[in-house]
């Protein structure tokens, strides 16, 4: 009985380390996707003397031709005024109507929610899931029925060596 006790103890801490964090191998941490959680490297353990460098999105707003409310994107850009303008320019040619800046952010991700009256709403987070349900947020606190995500990317920094 005591042999079973000591190997249970030791089974308990041994798969405790083997998650150091947030469920990854010790220096790795987890990074959510819409698809799944994955455990990447932290850059520090890298080696090297690279940085981080912020990487900037937008969505902008429109009309198609008959009115209804449409939208344009820009993520990974490695400034908000490039991302701004790149949002605008896919806007512009796409043949849109009213085009304007509707949401700007960096190192996070956004996503789009349309309302079954055709209406738009944006929300962005640090994570995938938080921009999700703000974006759901606005839709229902607006009054829109049946709300439903369009769209998700992200636009996270990214390690320069």
């Amino acid at each position: 009985m005591h042999k079973l006790l000591v190997v249970l103890v030791v089974a308990l801490f041994w798969s405790n380390a083997a998650h150091a964090e947030g469920g990854c191998p010790p220096g790795q941490y987890p990074y959510d996707t819409p698809q799944a959680r994955q455990c990447v490297p932290i850059a520090a353990d890298a080696g090297g003397s690279g940085y981080w460098a912020d990487r900037y999105a937008a969505i902008v707003w429109g009309h198609n031709a008959d009115g209804t409310p449409t939208y344009t994107w820009a993520a990974g850009a490695s400034s908000q005024e490039r991302a701004d303008a790149a949002a605008m320019a896919e806007c512009k040619h796409s043949g849109y109507a009213d085009c304007r800046v509707a949401l700007q952010f960096a190192n996070g991700y956004f996503a789009v929610v349309r309302s079954q009256q055709g209406h738009l709403y944006a929300g962005s987070e640090f994570g995938w899931w938080g921009a999700r349900r703000q974006a759901m947020s606005h839709c229902k606190r607006s009054g829109g029925v049946q709300c439903k995500v369009v769209e998700s990317q992200r636009s996270r920094s990214e390690w320069i060596e």
